[in-house]
């Protein structure tokens, strides 16, 4: 108890002489001049109103997008920004702008907005492309009576160059405290066909069309999962994919010459029934002329085997992506479909991209166009064969 006296009798004057300083007793003297922020400050509303975008500010105005963003409760978002003389160049200027109607204002800037932060920062850090969804959607006929199509965009770096859904454009972006602005040089042209129109509509691939319909034709009508010509139709039972497209050149090589040639190689064996392996996995089986095709589509078919998610490669995600080669698309699970893999590789020199099938002993085969861009996915051109085993 004594001792218990003394500590307190100790402590008292001390805790009286701290309570009697006064706040400036105990605050300490700043040295030198204070140091200005110099981080980002403006949001994205006062960041576009700072810049010198007049026309694209002219069709935000229009089309009343601050209230529209507010509507759909978009707080952080990125704009991909034409500049004035981008507009001027797809033949949009002041006067065009105000005789625009409003629902195409609200389009042309809905395909031009992602409800999404996408920082240059996240796009450095990023190998080969994001994946993104624009704000626009719409009723695209053939595509699904439910649901309305919604228009994607897949964003990367390369090169120190910004890319967006293959095509190059210099890497300007201004950054606000809730989104980022990519200047582009270029207005943003979003895609008007499938793949299907578009192999159907070029001579060159008569012979890839035809392979498909060969193979369609065997397997009906007691195989219907497998449809190579409907795989290449916009629709909702099978998400955006990619395909490396053999012209009749690369067919002639792997040779292959008429639709004869192609009937043999599709009869060779018969098609089977679906069964379940040893390891209890349910497999298609294939015609012997789709086995070797199916690498060029991704092995995308329409029913019993596909991704729920887009597997859209675009060259910048062939060169900068090692992760693409030998791809998982769907894991494997008991009772249901095996694991479905993308079975390529590549090697590049600079931007020539030469593909193989996966582990296969042939030689790579040079991709001779690329980054061909279309409603339901991307299309890579072969003209030196067929991706053998």
């Amino acid at each position: 108890m004594q001792i218990r006296k003394l500590i307190i009798n100790g402590l008292l004057p001390a805790l009286c002489l701290l309570f009697s300083c006064k706040q400036e007793d105990l605050q300490v003297t700043p040295i030198g001049e204070p140091v200005p922020y110099t981080g980002i400050s403006k949001n994205m509303t006062q960041l576009l109103d700072s810049t010198n975008y007049s026309i694209l500010k002219a069709i935000w105005k229009k089309a009343n997008m601050d209230a529209v963003m507010r509507d759909k409760a978009i707080t952080a978002y990125t704009l991909l920004a034409p500049t004035d003389a981008a507009f001027e160049a797809a033949g949009i200027n002041m006067t065009s702008v105000n005789n625009m109607s409003v629902e195409d204002a609200d389009t042309l800037l809905h395909y031009h907005l992602i409800a999404n932060r996408i920082s240059p920062a996240s796009l450095k850090t990023a190998v080969g492309n994001i994946g993104q969804v624009s704000l626009l959607q719409a009723d695209i006929p053939d595509y699904s009576p439910w649901s309305k199509y919604v228009y994607r965009h897949f964003i990367g770096i390369h090169g120190g160059k910004l890319m967006i859904d293959g095509r190059t454009f210099p890497l300007k972006a201004l950054e606000a405290t809730n989104g980022t602005i990519y200047e582009l040089n270029e207005v943003l042209q979003r895609p008007k066909e499938d793949m299907l129109s578009y192999l159907q509509n070029d001579p060159r691939f008569s012979m890839f069309l035809e392979a498909l319909r060969i193979n369609d034709s065997v397997y009906y009508p007691f195989h219907d999962y497998a449809k190579g010509l409907p795989s290449l139709r916009n629709s909702d039972k099978t998400a955006p994919f990619t395909v490396f497209a053999p012209t009749n050149e690369a067919f002639a090589k792997a040779g292959f010459h008429t639709s004869e040639d192609l009937m043999a190689l599709a009869t060779r064996y018969p098609v089977g029934d679906p069964f379940y392996d040893d390891d209890y996995y349910y497999q298609y089986p294939v015609t012997s002329l789709d086995s070797l095709l199916l690498p060029h589509r991704s092995n995308i078919m329409v029913y019993g085997s596909g991704a729920s998610f887009p597997i859209v490669f675009l060259s910048n995600d062939l060169t900068d992506n090692p992760g693409v080669t030998g791809f998982i698309i769907r894991t494997a699970s008991p009772g249901q479909a095996g694991t479905l893999i993308f079975n390529l590789e590549f090697t590049h020199d600079g931007d020539n991209i030469s593909v193989r099938r996966l582990k296969s002993k042939a030689p790579f085969v040079p991709v001779v166009e690329k980054d061909k861009f279309f409603l339901n996915g991307v299309i890579h051109v072969v003209n030196d064969g067929l991706f053998v085993p």
